[in-house]
């Protein structure tokens, strides 16, 4: 990625939380899953969940308190706390938004659109509802010894979680979590997931949601059943049959479908200058995110050489002589 837009705005605690805004269009907003995997600008699936939903919306990630670009003075890990996170940075967004909330974000995500209902467009939410339930699970008793005494050890076994991640996709979780946060402030967040309760939230769940399972160590089938009945707004569960969880591409496809569904989509005020065609106007968001032309003409399923046209033409446009010039542009006009 290249030209982030990375803001700021202030938790309740006086510290600084850092999000950055990706694209044009309704707003969707993921939380962090976990604090392991808190620092947007180092993860590169931001990225491609940014390209997987461009050009029609604006993806928003922010860094947890204690991790990232956030502060690291004072966190509060506690339900309230998290909660306050999310709802900081929904306030200064200054729309309603789809949330997307999986992992340790399941129970904020229950309580952000129970209590800020204009606020919410719509939920994807995957993930316990207690956080005891979550300790409670063979994986975490098996990995809270080892992160007391470990931590790479323990950073090591968090990435090869679902049992799926190997190689370099192991490498590259391993590398974030290692940058993300201190052993400290990574203990304190397991405390205060450990207390998280979002039981009495979810007959208040009156927002779309769609419940999302993917069957593993830390994932069980009737967290997504509870949630199916417990919350007037859920409308189905999607599982690993509709969807690879591992794949943010996919991911991607999965949030503009629910997204369109909800009638989530561009109006005219919020697209590039008209100059542009639909084709340039997507060749101009993924060359703004930093990709080269061979993997935008991969992305789009077009040649390369359809690509270097488009990229041309847009550069004829927007009167940019360069690719830097050209993702400024972008950026100035709403495009990125």
């Amino acid at each position: 990625m290249s030209q982030l837009d990375i803001r700021f705005t202030t938790a309740p605690n006086g510290e600084q939380i850092a999000f950055v805004i990706i694209g044009r269009g309704p707003v969707i907003i993921r939380p962090p899953s976990s604090l392991g995997l808190s620092d947007f600008q180092n993860a590169p699936w931001v990225g491609q969940l940014a390209q997987s939903l461009a050009p029609d919306y604006t993806l928003v990630v922010y860094d947890h308190l204690g991790s990232g670009l956030s502060g690291k003075e004072h966190y509060d890990y506690s339900l309230e706390g998290m909660v306050a996170e999310l709802a900081a940075v929904g306030g200064a967004v200054g729309e309603p938004a789809l949330i997307w909330c999986v992992g340790g974000a399941g129970p904020l995500g229950i309580v952000y659109a129970a209590r800020y209902p204009d606020r919410v467009s719509g939920m994807g939410n995957a993930g316990w509802i207690r956080g005891r339930d979550f300790v409670a699970t063979s994986w975490f008793r098996s990995f809270r010894p080892v992160l007391e005494s470990d931590w790479d050890f323990a950073i090591e076994a968090f990435a090869r979680i679902r049992g799926q991640n190997a190689g370099e996709r192991a490498e590259t979780l391993i590398e974030v979590f290692r940058r993300a946060t201190t052993p400290e402030a990574y203990r304190a967040y397991l405390d205060g997931v450990a207390t998280h309760d979002a039981t009495a939230f979810l007959p208040s769940v009156h927002t779309p949601t769609l419940v999302l399972h993917n069957e593993g160590p830390v994932e069980k089938v009737e967290w997504a059943t509870e949630k199916l009945h417990s919350m007037p707004g859920a409308r189905r569960i999607v599982t690993r049959e509709h969807a690879d969880f591992n794949d943010f591409p996919s991911i991607g496809r999965l949030i503009r479908q629910f997204a369109e569904e909800l009638g989530l989509r561009r109006t005219p005020q919020q697209e590039p200058q008209s100059q542009l065609s639909a084709r340039e106007c997507e060749v101009l968001v993924l060359l703004a995110a930093g990709l080269s032309n061979a993997q935008i003409a991969d992305h789009l399923g077009r040649s390369p050489r359809t690509i270097d046209r488009h990229v041309q033409n847009v550069f004829k446009k927007i009167n940019a002589h360069n690719r830097t010039e050209a993702a400024l542009w972008a950026r100035d006009h709403g495009a990125a």
